[in-house]
């Protein structure tokens, strides 16, 4: 070894005591938490895989994904995990869990059966049937004027039975809560409600005998309105095949409401009592029986509240038991 190399091995080492003395080393960045894009998962029992991202909060202030943690579920039976990926597999509740160097944090997992809403989220009760327990709507046929039946596939059918006498009659399917010897307070909220959207078909009802039916109340003073859009005056012509229908509530006139004094949409949207309902056209007092045959049906599915953006609206957080 040349006298320069020794000399250049032992000015390194010097440097490197005079770091390690000064504590120049820097200390790598600790693992604080977890943090994932979603903490609560809702899916159909029929839905695609979910994708969870894992983020790491670090000592030094910084943020990065985290691509190897370890991913378990509490009950495999109802949801898997693998890599963040989160598979329905029954009806049911579970907890996926993410852990990376002695930190995890957690995601709820509800697994739901396909309802007639887009939004598993939205779940509903039928009236003098379910006792409602975190159910959000429910679903109603008005004054024996349609029963109706919900497939395992999500999809509703509804029928007609006949016209109450006062009036056309319908099915309700997204009803403020009526529960017998409980109290119910609060409206559903449309202000960021802008489009109601739905699938519709039907191989015995033309699409001007049914319309959409929306409702609202005054919370102050009992007064009210609605307003039903058919489905011919929204430009469906032909429901033979599942037909996909759009309605915009942006400007929603004020059709009044038996017994109410009028109140219009745009002043009570936040304090709507039906979100959704299908009316039959016609009414057997005005129409000598009406246009409709017992036993004419229609079938709806994937029904969805959406705002400008075209994201869901969680319009019933206004209602609490």
């Amino acid at each position: 070894m040349g006298r320069k190399t020794v000399m250049a091995t032992l000015v390194a080492v010097a440097a490197l005591a005079l770091m390690a003395s000064c504590n120049l080393f820097v200390k790598a960045p600790t693992l604080e938490s977890l943090a994932v894009s979603k903490s609560t998962v809702w899916m159909f029992t029929s839905s695609s895989p979910v994708t969870v991202t894992l983020k790491g909060n670090w000592s030094d202030g910084t943020q990065t994904d985290i691509s190897d943690a370890t991913w378990t579920s509490s009950a495999p039976a109802v949801a898997t995990v693998s890599n963040g990926v989160i598979t329905p597999v029954a009806v049911g509740t579970a907890t996926v869990t993410a852990t990376k160097e002695g930190k995890s944090v957690q995601v709820a997992v509800n697994i739901v059966a396909p309802g007639p809403f887009a939004d598993p989220e939205l779940r509903y009760y039928r009236d003098q049937v379910d006792t409602p327990t975190n159910q959000k709507v429910m679903i109603a046929g008005w004054e024996n004027s349609a029963s109706y039946e919900i497939a395992n596939d999500g999809v509703l059918t509804a029928t007609f039975q006949g016209y109450p006498d006062w009036w056309g009659g319908g099915i309700g399917i997204a009803q403020k809560p009526v529960i017998s010897g409980a109290t119910v307070s609060g409206y559903f909220d449309f202000t960021n409600v802008k489009t109601v959207s739905f699938e519709i078909k039907s191989s015995t009802l033309d699409p001007s005998k049914i319309g959409y039916f929306i409702q609202w109340l005054s919370a102050t003073d009992g007064n009210g309105g609605e307003h039903v859009v058919w489905l011919n005056n929204a430009g469906v012509t032909d429901i033979t095949n599942w037909t996909q229908v759009s309605i915009d509530l942006s400007t929603v006139p004020n059709d009044e409401r038996y017994g109410k004094n009028p109140e219009d949409y745009a002043n009570a949207k936040a304090y709507v009592d039906t979100a959704f309902a299908m009316r039959w056209q016609g009414n057997g007092s005005q129409l000598g029986g009406g246009p409709l045959t017992v036993g004419d049906n229609f079938e709806i599915r994937n029904i969805a509240f959406k705002d400008a953006s075209g994201n869901e609206v969680k319009f019933w957080t206004g209602i609490n038991y």
